[in-house]
């Protein structure tokens, strides 16, 4: 409250003074806050005017846009999309007027981790994979085939050394991280108020010996405007698609929205998009009956889908 009535008074004192007064201000925009009830928080001093208001919105608005842009065009980042569902309540619905209902597409832009220089060629792969792929009508290149399921499992039997006991060992190293989760259960709830308990629980320490460490990094997202798509379509996916090309601002050069020097040409380059089960259904879809085309970008050939962790679990728990 002391914090509240300082800004106020500040904010009386110099109209630049209202860091809080705009913090709440696009707050209140963001949850549709009733205009009136703005303009009488304006007035007390709790927020900004109306008009500042939408201008910071379009101001944001547009530095995100820019940042969306610089980023894609490196083609060294990550698109990651979904549905949003959005009902649009009135408060005294009528027949002319009812609540409504709209789907929609939201998105983000993810940079990949640790590309640099060495390395970012392995990005520029589209023509060597399409080479091989088996939707291909004229390959270039021996078909790549996936192997039978008993082969695949053949094959990683035999390339598991997690599951293998040493020598010496009474357990095997994937045994022993399973052993280290039960004893920490057992020492963290089993007597929650037991001293002995706690000690040993230090001694077991922060965690069993890890396979392979991921490092830990910052991961900066940029998100894209919201599209009104519906993406549970095929038709709706290839719309969201185009679009995070148009606002990524890449293409490519026989496009008619592309605008020579400023868009980024795409053409032989790579993008990974993460989804759910049903949008890699739906891009499969369209990369199947879109083998024909004969550029690139129409045919989907850049897309290399990677599914979420939690839908990748999913379709692990549902192969069980």
């Amino acid at each position: 409250k002391t914090v509240m009535i300082m800004s106020i008074i500040l904010q009386s004192v110099s109209e630049h003074c209202n860091r809080i007064q705009a913090i709440l201000g696009i707050f209140f925009h963001s949850v549709s806050v009733p205009e009136k009830v703005v303009e009488t928080l304006a007035h007390a001093g709790l927020s900004i005017s109306l008009t500042s208001i939408h201008r910071s919105v379009t101001s944001l608005s547009i530095k995100s846009a820019q940042l969306l842009k610089s980023l894609v065009r490196t083609l060294t980042a990550a698109f990651a999309y979904d549905n949003i569902d959005y009902k649009f309540s009135t408060s005294q619905p009528t027949v002319e007027h009812t609540s409504s209902f709209v789907s929609a597409t939201t998105a983000t832009a993810m940079p990949l981790f640790d590309v640099n220089s060495n390395n970012i060629s392995s990005l520029k792969c589209a023509d060597d994979l399409w080479d091989k792929d088996p939707l291909n009508p004229s390959p270039n290149a021996a078909p790549m085939a996936t192997p039978p399921e008993a082969d695949l499992f053949f094959e990683f039997h035999l390339e598991d050394t997690d599951g293998r006991r040493a020598r010496d060992e009474k357990l095997s190293p994937r045994l022993k991280r399973l052993a280290w989760h039960v004893c920490e259960i057992l020492l963290r709830y089993g007597a929650p108020d037991s001293t002995e308990f706690k000690a040993l629980l230090k001694e077991l320490g922060t965690g069993p010996s890890p396979v392979e460490l991921i490092p830990l990094h910052k991961t900066t997202q940029v998100p894209a405007r919201a599209m009104k798509i519906k993406q549970s379509t095929t038709d709706g996916n290839i719309q969201v698609v185009d679009q995070l090309h148009i606002q990524g601002g890449i293409g490519e050069p026989d496009e008619k929205s592309f605008r020579a020097g400023e868009d980024t040409d795409m053409t032989g380059w790579v993008l990974i998009f993460h989804g759910d089960l049903l949008t890699k259904e739906r891009l499969d879809s369209v990369r199947a009956s879109r083998a024909i085309e004969h550029s690139q970008k129409a045919r989907f050939q850049h897309i290399i889908f990677v599914p979420g962790l939690f839908h990748y679990k999913m379709a692990c728990a549902d192969a069980l």
